[in-house]
Parts: structure tokens; sequence; C-alpha cells
């Protein structure tokens, strides 16, 4: 003879409605978490957020961008001798080194090409500072890539090195690719001339070079040696580069200043006068070697309406 209240099933249903939205409710925030996670392995921190903000941000735009720019030596001989699996952990293990500087100061990343790192500042967001977050991610990774070349086993040890390029300039960012495959990422010619710059690391025989843009942006700047002005090859416009030293010994700053000195000859065109100047350093430092070269070779050939900037003949 138990009387239920009226409400008392209402009351059932209400709270079984509630209960089953809050499921729902908790499983979509799940998922969207889930979601985000995932995306945030193929995407940088700054293009997901800007991404899931507004999903039309994937549209293409300019910018000016600072591109860091990376590239791996003896990579091919390594991978002939020791093996696909061994260069395979070897750049897994310098992506994640390159990675984490690069998302540390800010930046984002294009995605990995064979063993070549591309990662950039200056978009999808504006950074005033984008010039100051690459130098300071192009200090770190140098620094972490020394600490574990000194881990590797001596044969991999004697091969693996790396040079690192950091331009300025203008650029497309975006979606890029085909109707069913697309891409996110950057486009422009600042990313050929980072390439560019970065293989002549190798010729100079430095381990870092920017560009002036770079340093003419940063209000830190880091000990640079004035390298370089240069006219690749296709290209009307010159570019100064500079090598910035990697803990610089004392006695180095001298040799820099020697050479910086025999440099302002050489861009005057006195090349015989600048030649010897370079012979006396060409022993301890590459660039002199290299200059001293074409000191020679610009001597016999006098060309005219010398500038002070040499053309590379090949890329």
């Amino acid at each position: 003879d138990l009387m239920m209240p009226a409400i008392t099933p209402a009351a059932f249903m209400t709270l079984g409605v509630l209960g089953e939205s809050a499921r729902r409710a908790s499983l979509a925030s799940f998922e969207k978490i889930q979601l985000r996670e995932t995306l945030g392995r193929y995407f940088s921190p700054n293009v997901l957020r800007d991404v899931l903000k507004n999903p039309e941000a994937m549209q293409p735009r300019e910018a000016d961008l600072t591109v860091l720019l990376t590239d791996v030596r003896n990579f091919t001989n390594i991978t002939e001798r020791f093996g696909t699996k061994r260069i395979f952990d070897l750049l897994n293990d310098v992506f994640e080194i390159e990675t984490r500087a690069v998302i540390d100061t800010d930046g984002s990343m294009e995605h990995f090409v064979g063993d070549q790192f591309v990662a950039y500042w200056g978009a999808p967001q504006k950074q005033p500072d984008a010039a100051d977050h690459a130098l300071r991610a192009g200090a770190r990774i140098i620094k972490e890539l020394d600490a574990l070349h000194a881990t590797l086993e001596p044969g991999v040890k004697e091969l693996f090195g790396f040079g690192l390029a950091i331009h300025c300039g203008k650029a497309l960012f975006g979606n890029k690719g085909a109707r069913i495959r697309l891409d996110y990422g950057i486009l422009g010619d600042i990313i050929n001339g980072a390439a560019r710059i970065e293989s002549l690391t190798k010729f100079y025989g430095v381990r870092q070079i920017i560009t002036r843009e770079v340093l003419d942006k940063a209000a830190e700047k880091p000990p640079v040696r004035y390298l370089d002005r240069i006219r690749v090859k296709g290209k009307k416009d010159p570019i100064e580069m500079f090598e910035v030293m990697i803990n610089p010994a004392s006695e180095r700053f001298s040799i820099v200043k020697a050479y910086e000195a025999a440099w302002q000859i050489y861009a005057a065109g006195n090349f015989t006068e600048a030649a010897a100047l370079f012979e006396k350093l060409k022993d301890c430092d590459q660039p002199s070697h290299v200059l001293l070269d074409r000191c020679r070779d610009l001597a016999g050939e006098s060309p005219r309406g010398w500038e002070g900037v040499y053309t590379f003949k090949e890329k």
C-alpha cells in the first residue's frame, strides 16, 4: 500500500537524460583531447593552435620568416658502412634534439625530408623576435648534437657531422600539394637560399652561417666573423654571410680580426696583397685558405667591375 510520489519517475528520467548527456560530453571531450594529441604529433604547437582556432588559417598567406636549416654530413657513407637501421636511429636522435630546441623557442617545423631539417619562426603568428629565437635554437642544437657526437661509436663518430644556416625573407605558409593529398608548410625562395648557405658551411669549413638580415634583426647578437659577400648561381642580389663562432678561444679572435682586415683588402680588389695576408692564416683557418685560392685566381683574371662580390658558378 506504499504510494510513490508522481514526480519520482519524471525525476529518474531527467537524471537519466542528464547522465547520458554528461557521458556523451565526456566522451566528446576525451575524443577531442585524443585528436589534439594525435594532431600534435604531426603539427608544430603554433600551427596546431592556429588551425584549431581557425580552420581557414590553413589557406596560403605570406609572412616574413626566419628559417633555420641543418643537414647531416656523410649521410650516404654512414648508410653504406653501417646500414639503414643505424642511420635511421641516428637521424631520429638528431631530429629529437632539433625538434625540442625549436619547440622550446616557440618555432614551427617543416616535415622531415631525408637528413635535412627545416624550422621557421614568424608564422603562423607574427614574431618580432624571430631572429633571436632562431639563434637560441641554433646554439642549443649545436651544443646538443656535439654531446650526441661524443657518445657515438668510433666509425660513426668519425663520419658524423652537420652544418647549420639561418636566413630571413618572405615566404608563403599554409596548405600546399594536391587536392587529394595536402601538406602544411612553407614555400618560397628563402628555403632554397637557406639550403645554399648551409651547403657553404662545408666549403668554408665552418659550422654555422647566418646572413646579414638575421644579424641585423637580432637583439642579442652572437659572436660572429664577417665571412664573405657572395652571389649564388641564378641570383642577382648578393648575400652577406657571417660565421657564428662556437665557443671561441681568446686566440681565435686575433685570427678573425686578421681575416676581416685581409677580406677588406680583397674586397677592394687588391688580390695580391690580400693573398699575402691570407697566406699567413691558411694553416689555422679554413676560410682563409678559401680566400687565398680565390685571390690567386682573381689576380690572374682581373675581373671587370669588381665590387667585392664573388659569384659562385655552381650550386
